[in-house]
């Protein structure tokens, strides 16, 4: 099964993600990506043309810059494994 979902946004939107819960014993995360790429607002502005956040490492909340020319964040929710090098 693929949980793909492709949101409407503007150029320089901010977007919350909150990991509100996990039900599975494997890692679990959310892959973010759009045409010009995504800021996090933590982090120095860097910009990175997709993101992965796990919910064992990221902050229970995380804000995000869009960076768009077509208006789309590509949204990932797949129960895939994630795992560390």
């Amino acid at each position: 099964m693929v949980l793909w979902d492709v949101q409407n946004i503007q150029d320089g939107q901010l977007v919350k993600i909150n990991f509100i819960s996990k039900t599975s014993p494997h890692r679990q995360g959310v892959w973010l990506r759009t045409d010009k790429g995504i800021e996090i607002s933590a982090l120095k502005s860097e910009i990175y043309k997709s993101i992965n956040l796990l919910e064992d490492t990221s902050p229970e909340e995380v804000i995000i810059k869009c960076h768009t020319n077509d208006g789309k964040l590509n949204v990932d929710k797949r129960k895939r494994r994630f795992i560390s090098l």
